[in-house]
């Protein structure tokens, strides 16, 4: 038995963040007439369940996927005679493979996490229909989108909005803020163990963190720079749409 074997066999059968977050969406909207008011009102409430949904569906297709997998690679050691006792053998036999065949699983699982989010986010973004530049290059960073465009950001970046996503932060959020951007930067996120010292160090550099409504409630009430989904839209992007439209950049 090889690990890389199951690893690949299983991995392959089993959909790719941007179907897995779609399939969610839909069963989570269950037929909703979702209009862009309903959605940007309900964005806190979508996203979390949208989110665990995801992760049941992928532990479901995780779980058929490696019961085919074990059985394609067991089946070149095992045969119509092999007793129970053989079997024990070889299962016993291979667990520094199926070890590393876990790590695997264990490891791949929670990119695909932080990917499922942030296609999440990005399917309910588009509903919106609000003018962006995605994955835009800025001096070789890339964060989600830039607003309303990365044309009117090079004329004039300190009225862009730039947002990105990231399930979980910790220490990473560093990566993704890009150095002496004059624009605002938005970083949504579903992490509620953001340490104070990260939420300061983020006001001080002018990010603002966006989270699900029940997690800005339950944990961050009193920093400024944590905002709802709701929030950020009212407060920070349709004003922007506003004062672009007037502006003629939209």
């Amino acid at each position: 038995m090889n690990h890389n074997e199951l690893f690949h066999a299983t991995r392959a059968a089993i959909p790719r963040y941007g179907p897995l977050a779609a399939q969610a969406l839909s069963e989570v909207l269950n037929g909703t007439p979702a209009t862009s008011a309903w959605i940007k009102s309900n964005f806190s409430s979508l996203v979390e369940a949208a989110q665990a949904r995801a992760y049941e569906l992928y532990m479901g297709y995780e779980k058929a996927a490696c019961s085919d997998a074990v059985r394609q690679v067991l089946g070149k050691s095992i045969t119509a005679t092999t007793s129970v006792e053989q079997l024990v053998e070889i299962i016993a036999g291979s667990t520094a493979e199926l070890d590393r065949w876990f790590l695997s699983m264990t490891q791949s699982r929670r990119p695909r996490a932080g990917k499922t989010f942030e296609a999440i986010v990005t399917h309910l973004f588009k509903a919106l229909d609000y003018p962006h530049s995605p994955q835009p290059d800025l001096g070789g960073d890339r964060p989600d989108y830039v607003l309303p465009s990365i044309e009117y950001y090079r004329k004039y970046a300190s009225d862009c909005i730039i947002f990105t996503c990231k399930r979980t932060l910790r220490e990473r959020w560093r990566q993704v803020v890009t150095e002496g951007v004059a624009a605002q930067f938005f970083l949504a996120t579903i992490d509620d163990k953001i340490s104070q010292n990260d939420l300061d160090t983020m006001r001080n550099r002018r990010v603002v963190v966006v989270v699900p409504a029940a997690i800005k409630a339950a944990k961050y009430t009193a920093f400024p720079n944590v905002v709802s989904f709701e929030e950020f839209f009212e407060r920070h992007l349709d004003p922007a749409i506003a004062r672009w439209k007037s502006a003629g950049a939209i």
